[in-house]
């Protein structure tokens, strides 16, 4: 009897400690998956941060072009004002006006605009 109960404690304790590994193995491969998934998703957010700051940084350099042909052409806008101011009190200038005058006729009459 005494060997009996040696031998069922001894499957006992063999199947419970193959129980503990199988429930180990299961809590340790559960663990690796969500370790993996969180991985997964930084990862994603960094590469989400990554592409948003070169947006940003694309966009303000487009900004920076946009504000510096701004500022060219408003600079071509004063002097052109600043070169017509005198233009009216020159002798050519009714000349000058016949031949802009001309041209836009020229121009509405076009059949392809430029």
């Amino acid at each position: 009897i005494k060997q009996e109960a040696e031998e069922k404690a001894s499957e006992i304790r063999v199947e419970a400690e193959e129980e503990f590994n199988i429930e180990k193995l299961q809590m340790v491969e559960e663990e690796r998956r969500r370790v993996k998934k969180e991985y997964e998703r930084k990862e994603s957010q960094a590469e989400v941060r990554k592409k948003i700051e070169f947006s940003t940084e694309l966009n303000a350099m487009r900004l920076k072009i946009l504000q510096s042909r701004d500022e060219a052409v408003q600079g071509m806008l004063a002097d052109a004002r600043a070169d017509l101011e005198g233009v009216s009190d020159t002798p050519k200038y009714p000349e000058m006006l016949v031949g802009l005058i001309l041209q836009s006729v020229q121009k509405l009459e076009a059949d392809e605009a430029v």
